[in-house]
């Protein structure tokens, strides 16, 4: 199954595309509004905010990917993309960590480092492969598009590594 094909796939049901979407925004914005303060943040509520921020930013992420291959390596116009799949995803995303933050120091959430430190890892090895991309040197002149793809994974692979050797 290819990305293309999960996206025709996913853009058959959109009314479960938008659910999944908006409940995590609203369900953050419903616990923000229960919660009085800072100190009445039990475990629960921690593990359910964590919940919400992984449910909806890695898709939200891989929508970010989608959006910028499309535009720089795949030239598709942004205006003929199904706006479910390419922009609601990274709406929720933003909504939902905006939610959480006016409550909650995102610091506390468990495994919100983590997931920080995935995003900047990935952002970066996106925009070099941008970089390297544009450039036309490596793709015309050594190898295929397949072998870039394997760069790309090594790239990231290496900065994976790199930064965990360097927060140490």
């Amino acid at each position: 199954m290819t990305i293309n094909e999960l996206i025709k796939i996913a853009s058959r049901y959109p009314e479960w595309v938008t659910a999944y979407f908006i409940l995590p925004p609203l369900i953050a914005w419903l616990i923000t509004l229960l919660i009085r303060s800072t100190d009445s943040i039990n475990g629960l509520t921690k593990i359910i905010f964590s919940s919400i921020i992984y449910a909806v930013s890695i898709p939200g992420l891989l929508s970010i990917l989608l959006v910028g291959y499309s535009l720089f390596i795949g030239g598709q116009s942004l205006l003929q993309v199904n706006f479910l799949i390419y922009f609601l995803p990274v709406i929720s995303m933003v909504f939902s960590i905006l939610l959480i933050k006016r409550k909650v120091d995102l610091d506390i959430l468990p495994g919100f480092d983590r997931l920080s430190g995935l995003m900047s890892i990935m952002l970066i090895t996106f925009i070099i492969i941008i970089i390297i991309y544009k450039t036309r040197i490596f793709i015309g002149f050594i190898s295929s598009f397949q072998s870039f793809v394997v760069v790309g994974i090594i790239l990231f692979i290496i900065l994976k590594i790199a930064s965990k050797k360097f927060l140490k």
